[in-house]
């Protein structure tokens, strides 16, 4: 078994002394859930993180850079991850790909960033626009000339519109998605957190769009909202959801035990862990 993990934090030690590890986030959420702490979690050790993944099968993880924009977080859950750190990152350890962030409505220049980020070897770029200091829905027109750069080069966008995505639940709403989609038909949209609690509009949204893609991190499975994933996942929606453990929000063993009695068909398991997120990110060296 072959998995492509599309968004964990490794325990760097650059990256422990802030959100989830420092302020204790990853192990209260793992405690609502009944997840145990792991070696390389207690540990904070990017050795024993490294062997976590090869051991479950992970053959590439997408670590995501952090804009954190001018001002106060609306929802006091950014920090900023440089790209330039990210990009350093990858090229001390082979296992990983860079995703690039940006706020465009905060620094007029993202577009070229962009740009020159997918040159230096970034696989995809991420958007966090309901967390930023001027807060927007991910269909805000001030992000359009952003969706153009990544439409013309053909590069996937994550966007997190799900979860604690901006100062209310608006934020979240699949519906922003729904008009993102609709008007820029070639953009590769990904969702990150799946439009979670809005499950079934999300799910809505992929069947009528064919250019929108789901991550459902750590809200699936075992959360509200996992059946109608399921149904999406098992027919039309196959090919349009990627995988990610969200480490340190989880521990790798037992998330993919979570994912394997699931019962999943052979076929769909493995576009769901791998398949559709190489086509997608069409990652190097694999």
């Amino acid at each position: 078994m072959k998995i492509i993990d599309v968004n964990s934090r490794p325990p760097h030690p650059a990256l422990v002394v802030g959100r989830p590890y420092a302020l204790n986030v990853a192990r209260s959420s793992r405690a609502r859930r009944g997840i145990p702490a792991d070696p390389a979690f207690e540990a904070r050790s990017m050795d024993l993180f490294f062997a976590q993944q090869a051991d479950v099968g992970v053959v590439r993880t997408l670590i995501h850079a952090a804009a954190r924009g001018p001002g106060p977080s609306p929802n006091g859950v950014v920090e900023e991850i440089p790209n330039e750190f990210v990009a350093a990152l990858c090229a001390q350890h082979q296992q990983l790909s860079g995703v690039a962030a940006f706020d465009p409505i905060g620094n007029p220049n993202a577009p070229d960033q962009a740009k020159r980020a997918f040159e230096a070897g970034f696989v995809a770029a991420a958007l966090m626009p309901g967390c930023m200091p001027d807060a927007a829905k991910a269909d805000d027109h001030r992000l359009f000339a952003f969706y153009e750069l990544c439409t013309s080069l053909g590069r996937p966008v994550f966007i997190r519109n799900g979860g604690n995505a901006g100062p209310d639940m608006t934020y979240a709403d699949p519906l922003h998605i729904d008009r993102l989609a609709a008007a820029f038909p070639q953009l590769k949209i990904v969702v990150s957190y799946a439009g979670w609690p809005f499950a079934q509009q999300m799910m809505g949204v992929v069947f009528r769009r064919q250019n929108v893609w789901v991550c459902p991190d750590h809200y699936f499975p075992g959360m509200p909202g996992e059946q109608d994933y399921l149904a999406a996942l098992r027919a039309w929606g196959q090919d349009r959801f990627v995988f990610s453990f969200y480490y340190p929000m989880a521990a790798q063993g037992q998330r993919l035990d979570q994912i394997l009695s699931l019962d999943l068909p052979a076929s769909v398991l493995d576009r769901f862990l791998y398949g559709n997120a190489a086509e997608l990110f069409q990652l190097p060296g694999l």
